[in-house]
């Protein structure tokens, strides 16, 4: 990696490395995971750290909607248990 001076290693990059470097700081940037001290200087750091930033996300989020999902079915026996003597109170031969 170069530092935000030295603009004559960075021109001498082919488009894919731009390309990768773009992307790098796109999914870091998003994910808030942020920049720090320490950064991959190949391609392969590059690519390592996008897929890891991804799958983290995907993890994250699949874990969050199960926990959800846990949550919101929590009560439906209880709900269905109070439908069930709601309907038995209903009828008129058992009042």
């Amino acid at each position: 990696m170069t530092t935000a001076g030295d603009t004559a290693q960075i021109e001498a990059w082919n488009a894919l490395q731009r390309y990768l470097v773009a992307v790098y700081f796109t999914v870091v940037t998003m994910s808030a995971t942020g920049f720090g001290d320490i950064f991959p200087l190949e391609n392969f750091g590059f690519l390592t750290v996008i897929v890891t930033v991804v799958v983290g996300f995907i993890v994250f989020s699949y874990t969050l909607s199960v926990l959800a999902a846990t949550l919101a079915n929590h009560d439906a026996p209880k709900y269905e248990c109070c439908r069930a003597l709601h309907f038995i109170s209903s009828v008129p031969f058992c009042t």
